[in-house]
């Protein structure tokens, strides 16, 4: 968005100004605390170069990146962790608490002013051990770092394999942020000989690994750690080699001439929904780069086009791995704003089926339950109505143990603060329902029920394609080609 304003309003921001605006926006408006360490490494980065970065006072300096016989490897864990925030506002707070605690001695602004030594003869100050464990971890982390950078300097690729382990470590163990699927895909790269280190990447519970693997690896790596990972999880995990970039151009020209003339493209753009779906087979076992489609979900969605509605709903009828090849994360981060942007007032009930139906993908469901939320919000449902049918959905046991769909449906309701259900959450936590990663503790559940803050997490309508796409903006220049061709 930074860059679209920098744009419209030519006011000639250089990239680490937009830097700090895509922050703020999402400190301030979008109630995630986040650090600037993504933004950054979007808007600065550069190709077969790793960015050391302060983010305290934003120097920077250009690390050679060389790999040699080795390729960088992501692993999605497919597990999804978008229903709520993550923890990342948790332990920042937690780490704030820690500060304050040891400023009791010291005079500190941040935990990466301490040196590991500064901190082990401190640590007494902080009296809670969860706290003190929080602490450790950014101050062992950030010697890591300088000592990672080292390594790429002197090119002992080696070693900074080694940091990548102790890191994820201290995250499993100290900061607490990986998870179970996590520490499967990342112990399955540690068995290989030729993996030289492999760490979780991002907010963690879920999402990524990233691995240095030798090249010759590569076949085995896929082989040994896909099938380790599904015999311990049940999820089947995908694999991407990655390379360092500059990134690619988001085509936001093509779009805002589309966005010029909605009335002449959208019956394009609604055959291009048809498509996706009456071609998601074929397109699965292509590979296809095809992605007019996604461009045609926002777009809809932003011109609020309620033909749209029905077609969207079509995709959560997909088999599993037709959702995750044509939906990927948008399933998740988008679809639920999707669906309430192009409601049409008059297919609740299909909605409602999508949620009920115990056979279609889980993640699905879920989706559609944040929907359905969304469609309470602004006002489609009433309260006695959404808490008749979440009723309806644990009473007739259409909640399968441990399941994604149960952990959204509670999400949803302490969501909403509807205390009058604390019962029937307290019977899905009893039953093991629950991940309490993404929707807290037993113990602290009913507090956020009785909360006077009232979150309203997900955003119920895409009003700019622009601003609301420019998160998937790595897109192939394919992607480019077939929105200009709408």
């Amino acid at each position: 968005m930074s860059v679209v304003l920098n744009e419209l309003s030519a006011c000639d921001l250089d990239p680490k100004e937009m830097v700090k605006l895509s922050q703020r926006a999402e400190n301030e408006f979008m109630g995630m605390n986040c650090g600037i360490m993504d933004q950054f490494a979007v808007g600065m980065g550069k190709k077969d170069m790793a960015v050391f970065l302060n983010c305290k006072t934003l120097e920077y300096e250009y690390v050679p990146l060389e790999l040699k016989d080795c390729r960088l490897v992501i692993a999605n864990t497919n597990k999804r962790r978008s229903l709520t925030d993550s923890k990342y506002n948790q332990r920042r707070a937690e780490c704030e608490e820690a500060v304050k605690y040891l400023n009791r001695e010291l005079n500190i602004q941040c935990l990466g002013d301490l040196s590991v030594e500064d901190f082990e003869s401190h640590s007494h100050l902080i009296p809670d051990a969860v706290i003190s464990k929080r602490a450790e971890h950014i101050v062992r982390e950030n010697k890591r770092v300088l000592t990672a950078t080292d390594c790429l300097k002197e090119g002992n690729l080696d070693d900074f394999g080694k940091l990548m382990n102790e890191s994820h470590a201290s995250l499993r163990d100290l900061y607490e942020v990986t998870g179970f699927e996590l520490d499967t895909l990342v112990e399955e790269a540690w068995k290989l000989e030729g993996v030289i280190g492999s760490r979780m990447t991002g907010a963690g519970f879920g999402g990524c690994t990233v691995s240095i693997v030798k090249e010759e690896t590569l076949p085995l790596f896929r082989e040994k750690v896909g099938n380790g990972y599904r015999n311990a999880t049940g999820l089947t995990a995908d694999f991407y080699i990655a390379e360092t970039g500059d990134g690619k151009v988001f085509p936001r020209e093509t779009i805002r001439e589309a966005q010029k003339i909605a009335a002449d493209i959208t019956p394009e753009l609604l055959e291009s929904l048809d498509y996706a779906v009456q071609n998601a087979s074929e397109l699965y076992d292509e590979e296809s780069d095809y992605f007019l489609h996604t461009y045609a979900m926002f777009l809809l969605a932003e011109f609020r086009e309620k033909k749209a509605f029905t077609k969207l709903i079509a995709f959560l009828r997909l088999p599993e791995e037709h959702i995750e090849f044509i939906l990927g994360d948008r399933l998740t981060e988008d679809f639920s704003t999707l669906l309430c942007s192009t409601f049409d007032g008059e297919s609740l009930q299909m909605l409602k089926d999508i949620i009920e139906d115990r056979e279609l993908f889980e993640y699905a469901r879920s989706s559609a339950i944040r929907a359905y939320e969304l469609l309470y919000w602004e006002g489609f449902v009433s309260q006695e109505e959404i808490i008749e049918f979440y009723r309806s959905l644990i009473n007739d046991e259409l909640v399968p143990d441990e399941s994604h769909f149960a952990t959204a449906l509670v999400d949803s309701i302490i969501n909403l603060r509807f205390t009058q259900m604390i019962p029937e959450v307290c019977f899905l936590y009893d039953n093991e329902c629950v991940d309490t990663f993404i929707c807290g503790r037993y113990d602290s559940f009913i507090d956020d029920m009785y909360s006077d803050k009232n979150y309203r997490r997900d955003k119920p309508y895409i009003n700019d394609t622009i601003k609301d796409m420019e998160w998937w903006a790595s897109f192939e220049d394919d992607g480019k080609k077939n929105t200009a061709s709408a």
